[in-house]
């Protein structure tokens, strides 16, 4: 006689059993595991999920401790079909694996489930309920929390619900084909990867948080920065023939490149003023970055002011780091700073503008709209020219959007969800159309299409903040602080899931292939 374990029960069968072909087999088992399941005494909804976490964890020991085994055996059977494959196009004969090797020593997980004769709760237990099945497929995956730094929270959610989740999911939906086992390998590597991104990003916004001074905190700085420049600078004189000398080569320089008065006027009224100390008789550095704050403000200029400032700085600069060495270092400093306070100070009033004009009109669903076009005119404006090639960027990105959020304003506008005369010629078509096919839930495509633009919308405005803040983060100040802050944990996914993954599918995909 020999002893079949059919969804967690023992059968005896007759040894002729063991006779037969491999698909009658198959359809004896198939047979009497019908009979069982219909001759099986209801269980439970809290029996079923004690048995089904029972038998979970009893697969996921067993996987884990064939797991090397089973590699080693997916790897054979590889090989195996490569090799016959190309002795094939070769007319050489077929590769046939001895009937023992050094390889059958290695336990597999299919070796291991043959070893428990009387568990407690089956490995092979087949849950009765829906949540059983999500249960036992999460104790299996249980092993993927062994190892990495994440919190025990951390490794729950993304190294087992989210996987357990995706996999169990596709194999219901794939359930009975050939294609289940590797559905809820497949899924499982998805959901897990997906989870470990979707950390990996929340880590990465908290981290962006954290290391975004307040914009008021940056004016601060900058202000103290700028004082304390002044007050140093004050004390280290000038000859009034340095004044002068500089002076006569800037606007000589001028000259030279075509900027003359006529057309660049208030650059040439700056450098004359060069000349003309703060405190008379007594000229000094501070004069030299009074100077240079006065030119900077003509970079903004539509002009020829624009080119000519762009050639006065840089002498300046260089005779502020000449007389007081180091000082221009901290004057970039301390104007990142100030930049980046006026960029976010910009950035709010316009944010608030938008939101204004959205919610007046059709109670703010365009408010991503409204956003967008904001940021657009932030950027065509004087008052973005300090802004860095970064910081520019993800300004920009905010502007064109990101695949989801253009997905899911396209989705809107065809449910109704951009409000108007279009959602009311839409809540009547579904309703007519619901009525005459018995469907009356399609009078609610508006509503399903506002709930969607309002998920674009808020997509749209964290993106919004994040630019801002990431603007605050790329300052001086901010990356001061990200300093003093621990790297954000990136998700060790391929090390963490790998082991559950074959701890829990190579017994579904190399029991399909026995």
């Amino acid at each position: 006689m020999a002893t079949l374990n059919i969804n967690g029960q023992n059968v005896q069968v007759d040894d002729g059993f063991l006779k037969l072909p491999h698909d009658q087999q198959q359809s004896t088992v198939e047979e009497i595991a019908s009979s069982l399941k219909s001759a099986a005494p209801p269980v439970s909804a809290g029996e079923d999920a004690l048995k089904s976490i029972g038998s979970g964890l009893g697969n996921a020991a067993i996987g884990t401790l064939g797991m090397a085994g089973d590699l080693t055996d997916l790897g054979s059977r590889g090989i195996e079909a490569a090799t016959n494959y190309i002795g094939g196009k070769l007319g050489v004969e077929p590769y046939h694996r001895p009937e023992k090797s050094v390889l059958d020593y290695i336990p597999t997980s299919e070796s291991l489930r043959k070893t428990v004769t009387d568990p407690i709760v089956s490995p092979d237990y087949k849950p009765q309920t829906t949540a059983g099945g999500y249960l036992k497929t999460g104790a299996e995956f249980l092993p993927a929390m062994i190892g990495g730094p994440e919190s025990a929270i951390s490794k729950l959610l993304t190294r087992v619900a989210v996987p357990a989740v995706a996999s169990e999911t596709a194999g219901k939906l794939t359930e009975g084909t050939a294609a289940e086992p590797y559905a809820r390998i497949a899924a499982a590597g998805l959901g897990g990867f997906a989870a470990a991104k979707s950390a990996e990003a929340r880590a990465a916004s908290q981290a962006l948080r954290s290391a975004s001074p307040e914009a008021s905190a940056l004016k601060t700085e900058a202000g103290n920065a700028y004082d304390a420049l002044t007050a140093r600078n004050v004390a280290i004189p000038l000859p009034q023939s340095a004044l002068d000398a500089l002076a006569n080569n800037i606007r000589s320089d001028l000259n030279n490149r075509g900027l003359r008065p006529s057309v660049a006027g208030n650059a040439h009224n700056a450098v004359e003023e060069l000349r003309t100390p703060a405190t008379a008789g007594a000229p000094d550095v501070a004069d030299l970055v009074a100077a240079r704050q006065s030119v900077k403000n003509l970079l903004g200029s539509p002009d020829a002011n624009k080119a000519a400032a762009a050639t006065i700085i840089p002498k300046i600069e260089q005779a502020i780091e000449t007389a007081s060495p180091n000082t221009m270092n901290e004057i970039r400093m301390a104007d990142k700073n100030y930049a980046a306070f006026k960029a976010n100070e910009a950035l709010d009033k316009r944010f608030a503008r938008a939101e204004l004009r959205a919610a007046g009109e059709h109670s703010g669903l365009n408010l991503g709209n409204r956003i967008r076009q904001q940021v657009t005119n932030y950027l065509l404006s004087n008052e973005a020219k300090y802004l860095s090639p970064e910081n520019r960027t993800a300004l920009e990105k905010v502007v064109k959007g990101t695949v989801t959020q253009n997905g899911l304003r396209l989705v809107s506008n065809m449910m109704g969800g951009g409000g108007g005369l279009g959602s009311t010629l839409l809540g009547i078509g579904g309703a007519a159309t619901g009525q005459a096919t018995g469907h009356p839930e399609l009078s609610l495509l508006p509503v399903g299409g506002f709930g969607v633009r309002a998920l674009a919308n808020r997509s749209v405005a964290k993106q919004a903040e994040r630019a801002a803040a990431m603007i605050r983060a790329n300052s001086p100040l901010g990356r001061t602080m990200a300093a003093s802050l621990p790297a954000p944990q990136r998700m060790s996914l391929p090390r963490s899931l790998l082991p559950a993954l074959l701890a829990t599918a190579s017994q579904r995909v190399l029991g399909a292939n026995n």
